[in-house]
């Protein structure tokens, strides 16, 4: 995932990760700030932070859109800022819903996608060619992204997203599941054993 891209991408995922923890039901509540907290964090440390790693290991400087040629070092600061970017949007808006203000957090994460998609569509010429940056000063052109190695880093990134973000949304709403599951097995067992009792 290009770095530029990435950045208000993680921001909008962790906001909305913290606003759909406020906006669980009662009996899902209990835990859900934690849950928010970790699946953020989980989802920058091994998904969004790695897949700029690879993009800017794969593609650079075509990983940064040529806004900048940046040495190796700055290339593993990006990493880790995308890295940083869900949890630093989930204490934003945790930070926000803790003083009853429910609209600033979703309005962080549906900015964050704003931003992303304007992004995407202002430097599509330059995502979808990749080459070197003093060739795309020139307009001298390149590789057609699919015919490049960044072209397969590109997929597995945005697949990589897409599943680990679907993943860190379950998580919030996993200990309610199990707990739903336990209550009715505990309640069906004792049934049965009020039962058993009965017919004895």
């Amino acid at each position: 995932m290009p770095a530029p891209l990435a950045l208000p991408l993680g921001l909008a995922a962790g906001s909305f990760l913290a606003w759909l923890a406020a906006s669980a039901p009662p009996g899902a509540a209990a835990g859900s700030e934690l849950r928010a907290r970790t699946a953020a964090l989980y989802f920058g440390i091994f998904v969004l932070g790695p897949a700029v790693g690879l993009l800017e290991a794969a593609g650079m400087p075509w990983a940064n859109l040529y806004v900048a040629d940046v040495p190796s070092a700055a290339a593993l600061v990006l990493a880790i800022a995308a890295g940083a970017a869900p949890v630093v949007g989930e204490r934003l808006a945790r930070g926000r819903l803790d003083r009853g203000d429910s609209r600033t957090p979703l309005g962080i994460a549906l900015g964050g996608i704003v931003a992303t998609l304007v992004t995407i569509a202002i430097a599509w010429s330059r995502i979808e060619v990749v080459t070197s940056q003093t060739a795309f000063a020139r307009g001298l052109g390149g590789a057609p992204l699919f015919e490049h190695r960044a072209g397969a880093a590109f997929v597995l990134a945005g697949l990589a997203l897409f599943a680990g973000y679907a993943f860190a949304v379950r998580a919030l709403a996993g200990p309610s599941h199990y707990a739903r599951v336990s209550g009715r097995t505990t309640r069906v067992t004792r049934e049965r054993r009020g039962s058993r009792r009965g017919s004895a």
